[in-house]
């Protein structure tokens, strides 16, 4: 599954985020005890791993003082790009889902693209309890809906604009690019379903994450760099 904020602007196109080519990216996991940067590169159609680097983080979001959370995200990933030996700055980062307002909705397959974006942005207040004025909203076709084949899933999300933000400013503060938002467990989906069973298990062996499931939002969110490529 695929999955993008493209922009951080109120009203701002999102279908064109699926068809653009991604430069080289990088996978930045904001765990609750470390931040990790996981880069992948491809060799004879296999991921392998080109760079990754670890520091331990303290921030704490769920705490009132979102400056100091700011700052120490900001501190951290200074640190962290020290460590990392790449000279590249555009990253994927990925919220939790339990700060996600997800769900399926349906809409005319008839609609090209155009359509089908003022029409989910003219009508998502009926699907969104926040005030849009709050929140950044993206979306992605799924599919045809089973039940009524005249109209198309989609997968509509949306998240609040200063808990994206804080995270977009402070990374910036440390000269990196969000240039690609994604969700935890779409990543670890993707990760689960692109990575052979061979690279997760070697990433274990040496012991380059602090969990599991970080392990795989930094590969889903690396994978970016290939699946993006494609549209």
């Amino acid at each position: 599954m695929q999955f993008v904020f493209d922009s951080l602007s109120k009203g701002s196109s999102m279908l064109g985020a699926f068809r653009k080519k991604s430069p080289p990216l990088m996978g930045l996991d904001i765990g609750p005890t470390s931040i990790k940067l996981l880069q992948l590169g491809k060799h004879n159609g296999q991921y392998t791993v080109e760079n990754f680097a670890l520091v331990p983080f303290a921030g704490d979001d769920t705490q009132e003082d979102a400056t100091y959370f700011a700052e120490c995200l900001t501190q951290a990933s200074k640190h962290l790009m020290t460590l990392a030996d790449t000279h590249t700055r555009e990253v994927a980062i990925a919220l939790t889902h339990e700060k996600v307002d997800s769900q399926i909705v349906q809409f005319d397959a008839a609609l090209d693209d155009y359509e089908l974006e003022q029409q989910i942005y003219y009508q998502a207040d009926n699907y969104i309890a926040d005030s849009l004025d709050d929140v950044i909203l993206d979306f992605t076709v799924l599919g045809t809906c089973a039940e009524q084949p005249e109209l198309a899933d989609i997968l509509l999300v949306a998240a609040q604009r200063d808990y994206v933000d804080a995270r977009v400013k402070a990374l910036q503060q440390a000269g990196l690019c969000t240039t690609v938002i994604d969700v935890d467990v779409y990543a670890q989906q993707r990760a689960r379903e692109s990575l052979t069973p061979h690279l997760l298990q070697q990433l274990e062996q040496q012991q380059l994450h602090d969990n599991a499931e970080s392990l795989l939002t930094c590969c889903g969110l690396a994978l970016r760099r290939y699946i993006d490529a494609c549209y």
